[in-house]
């Protein structure tokens, strides 16, 4: 089983060696990410190019830390999931950069401390206050906390909006688009002594609101562009069909009743025969009412005869700790009105943990999906099915978590 790296710790030594990396290797990074993006910088003369700095930004992709440090040419350690320390090539360079590993949705004191220290050393830390990645290119709303923490730490602020991110690589796609991003840096801002925690928020929603379908688009090309929509498209938007959604390449059809979609780079799904565009979060809106419609069971005729509100294909669940991933079972995930529960080949079961234990269900990365207790955090790892639909309904049942 991989162990997880140790972070960075803070230090004056330590912000001065990761700035050097980034000098070492700032060109060559630039060379690879090359193909996939040109950066279009906008304000960044107004980045402090030293001293303690908080960053915060809109969070659409996956290589959005990159993307602010090149554009800023200064070194951020931003906050992000601790699985990203699990050993490997891509936890080397986040630890090499001085990674701050973040526990989601509870209150992480060794994040807290290594934000302090950094700053304290003259560095530069970032967060996304999203806390998700945005599935439609809408920003979601700031997590409750941020405000706290911009008075706790008491530096300059720097808001970034990452624009045209989400066309250039969606959360839910399996591979980038070739485009361009536009990353805009408003000058620093410090909050007196004083400004009330309404007002900080007020000012950080302001700052990061960026809405995909509202903005110039900068076009993007790539192919099978509807690779991973099925994760989020996982309803019919036609026939209202459940779990009846197919992929390929460029397209994503309906098994019940044959709709046909064509997914073109803007995100928008083009309906064969009749070439109407419709955008993507309009479809994610009426999955969710058409779901709301049903009392959130997916599919009726099932949970009448046995109780099943839903049930996956075989995984794996594994507990996440802070040294390494435990296996806990593997077989058929079953979330029922009472228990969530891993069913083995012979309907025998493995794991289960009563719905009223489960506080938070959330989706990390893009086919993690993950139930935290409060002492445990759980992570099943779904190969293709919709980790979305999951989070949806499974939030909706467990009584604390929605």
């Amino acid at each position: 089983m991989q162990r997880r790296l140790a972070p960075t710790e803070p230090s004056p030594q330590a912000v001065a060696q990761i700035r050097r990396r980034l000098w070492l290797v700032r060109r060559f990074v630039t060379l690879v990410l090359l193909p996939l993006m040109r950066m279009e910088a906008v304000g960044q003369e107004r980045f402090p190019r030293s001293g303690p700095v908080l960053v915060v930004s809109n969070h659409v992709g996956f290589l959005d830390p990159a993307v602010i440090i090149l554009s800023a040419n200064r070194p951020i350690s931003f906050l992000a999931t601790p699985s990203l320390l699990d050993e490997g090539l891509l936890a080397r360079l986040m630890q090499w950069f001085g990674i701050i590993p973040k526990k989601k949705f509870i209150v992480d004191t060794s994040a807290i401390r290594r934000m302090k220290g950094w700053v304290k050393s003259g560095g530069a830390v970032g967060l996304f206050p999203e806390a998700v990645r945005c599935w439609d290119g809408a920003t979601a709303p700031l997590m409750p906390g941020t405000e706290r923490l911009v008075k706790m730490l008491r530096v300059p602020v720097v808001t970034v909006r990452l624009r045209n991110a989400y066309r250039q690589w969606p959360r839910w796609a399996e591979r980038a688009r070739s485009g361009k991003i536009r990353v805009e840096f408003d000058p620093p801002k410090e909050f007196p002594k004083g400004t009330s925690d309404d007002e900080i928020m007020a000012y950080l929603t302001e700052r990061l609101s960026v809405r995909h379908y509202e903005e110039p688009a900068y076009p993007v090309r790539g192919s099978k562009l509807a690779r991973g929509l099925t994760n989020i498209v996982w309803a019919c938007a036609e026939c209202e069909a459940f779990a009846q959604m197919n992929e390929d390449d460029d397209h994503v059809w309906c098994a019940a009743c044959g709709a046909r979609w064509r997914v073109d780079g803007s995100t928008d799904l083009v309906r064969e025969g009749t070439g109407v565009h419709t955008r993507l979060d309009v479809i994610l809106s009426m999955i969710g009412e058409t779901l709301r419609e049903r009392g959130m069971v997916p599919v009726p005729a099932r949970f009448e005869r046995d109780g099943v509100l839903l049930e996956s294909e075989p995984m794996e669940l594994i507990e996440r700790t802070d040294d390494a991933p435990l296996p806990v079972a593997t077989g058929r995930l079953r979330l029922d009105k009472e228990r969530l529960s891993v069913r083995g080949t012979g309907d025998e079961i493995e794991w289960s943990i009563p719905l009223e234990e489960i506080r938070v269900v959330t989706v990390d990365m893009r086919r993690r999906l993950q139930f935290r207790t409060t002492e445990r955090l759980y992570e099943a790892m779904m190969p293709t099915e919709s980790v979305v639909k999951w989070e949806i309904v499974a939030k909706h049942w467990a009584p604390k978590a929605n």
